[in-house]
């Protein structure tokens, strides 16, 4: 279960901004209307808020909201799933069968907790069975502790690396490991892991500094 945001594919005003200092005038607009994450670590029962007010908008009359789109943990405790346009949520509601005199669910939700895999599905611990032709599993990951070498072993002058004692420095290097670097995308926004290497990219390929007096001396 995850909270679910509508947002449009493409801002409309985007178009209308002006194309001269791109950098300074539209991506920081842009990036004002997404950023919900500043708004949830100041109000976090605000956000909840409106986060439950607009799924009600867009989910059919009567959707069990509580149930199927209110986790336990608040916003952004883990990440947010973005539907652009909403096409998630018309997917919920429903539409005229073939002989155009009944009308049927175009899709639903279930959430509960999978207690085994089946013939012909899952089954549920609530002792619901789904049945399914197709499942993906998709229920997060597990991380190893030796981050970020995990299952890597390395040793420095014959000992061994210990991550709880070691230091990060600027995201992309660890304390007493010479000659490694490494990228990780954001935690919030996998969509711009790009972003994140070229950043780390920056601070690995910097010119070196000009030499001093003292060593052209």
């Amino acid at each position: 279960m995850k909270y679910i945001v509508f947002q449009q594919a493409q801002f409309m005003f985007a178009k209308t901004l002006p194309k001269v200092n791109l950098n300074e005038v539209a991506l920081p607009s842009c990036k004002l209307l997404t950023d919900h994450t500043r708004l949830a670590g100041r109000c976090v029962q605000v956000t909840k808020w409106i986060f439950a007010a607009q799924t009600k908008l867009l989910t059919p009359r009567g959707f069990d909201i509580a149930t199927h789109f209110t986790p336990k943990y608040n916003v952004w405790d883990e990440r947010v799933c973005v539907v652009p346009d909403a096409d998630f949520f018309r997917c919920l509601g429903t539409e005229k069968a073939t002989d155009a005199k009944e009308t049927r669910k175009r899709a639903e939700v279930v959430t509960d907790h999978i207690d085994k895999f089946t013939e012909a599905g899952i089954m549920l611990k609530s002792g619901h069975e789904l049945e399914a032709d197709l499942i993906v599993t998709a229920t997060g990951l597990n991380l190893l502790n030796n981050f970020p070498c995990n299952a890597m072993g390395i040793t420095v002058d014959g000992v061994p690396y210990d991550a709880p004692q070691a230091m990060v420095h600027r995201g992309v290097m660890i304390s007493d490991v010479p000659c490694m670097s490494f990228t990780v995308g954001y935690a919030n926004g996998m969509h711009a892991c790009h972003l994140r290497t070229s950043l780390a990219s920056s601070i690995l390929l910097l010119p070196p500094p000009p030499p001093s007096l003292s060593q052209i001396g």
